[in-house]
């Protein structure tokens, strides 16, 4: 029964699909705190996102990452650049702009005149005291692999009934064969993000050796449904 070759009560599914939700029940409130710079059950610790990462790069979402971004990206990150300087600022920006636009568009094709001039403009009004990108939103609070809400939302906890376990989200793995459980997450990056890749810092979901704790649980829920089968058993036997 428990490893699914005979199991006329259905006990074997029930013994599996608690071993998966009990992996998911633990998994998905660790993540929350690795996420939000809390050590992990185990000790763990994520490494956080650079300043340079934050500002330049976390908050150019697409339209779809950002109906999903409450938690990581401030609103006022998706406004234009310009619409955080004063009016002083952008009347000194525009001068700035037009005044070199003027000039280099005699020595260079226009389109890489008008990007030229905006990169000294924006210099220019740096230096006068405008806020950039980096003081802006380069210290702000951050929550580790949560933009989408992909990577999070495959690891959210699904339904335990008598039918079996039913997974939290379509990218979730909770897969058995005959003798065989398979739990984790199928979502783009999962593996890249896991075990680190390239300037992807290693960043487990869940621990390459779990606490005792953790143990405790899943073989909890295991040792009661073996009493379910040996009740089974017993009553087939009478």
């Amino acid at each position: 029964m428990l490893t699914g070759t005979s199991d006329a009560g259905g006990l074997g599914r029930q013994f599996r699909a608690r071993l998966a939700w009990s992996f998911f029940s633990l998994v998905a409130p660790n993540w929350d705190k690795l996420s939000d710079g809390q050590p992990g059950d185990d000790g763990d610790v994520w490494p956080r996102n650079t300043k340079s990462h934050l500002a330049y790069t976390k908050g150019r979402l697409t339209q779809k990452q950002k109906q999903g971004a409450a938690r990581s990206v401030p609103q006022d990150y998706l406004q234009r650049r310009s619409d955080h300087l004063t009016p002083g600022q952008m009347k000194r920006w525009r001068a700035t702009y037009r005044s070199g636009l003027a000039d280099l568009a005699t020595r260079m094709p226009m389109q890489q005149a008008r990007g030229t001039a905006a990169n000294a403009a924006w210099r220019e009004t740096r230096a006068e005291g405008a806020p950039t990108i980096l003081s802006r939103w380069g210290d702000r609070e951050d929550t580790t692999l949560v933009d989408e809400g992909t990577l999070r939302r495959s690891m959210t906890i699904g339904q335990l009934t008598t039918a079996g376990y039913t997974p939290g989200d379509q990218n979730q793995v909770a897969e058995e064969t005959t003798g065989e459980l398979v739990v984790g997450t199928r979502a783009a990056w999962a593996s890249a993000h896991h075990k680190g890749s390239g300037r992807l810092p290693v960043r487990r979901f869940w621990p390459k050796k779990f606490p005792t704790e953790w143990w405790s649980q899943i073989m909890g829920q295991a040792e009661a449904t073996i009493v379910d089968i040996v009740r089974h058993i017993e009553r087939g036997t009478a």
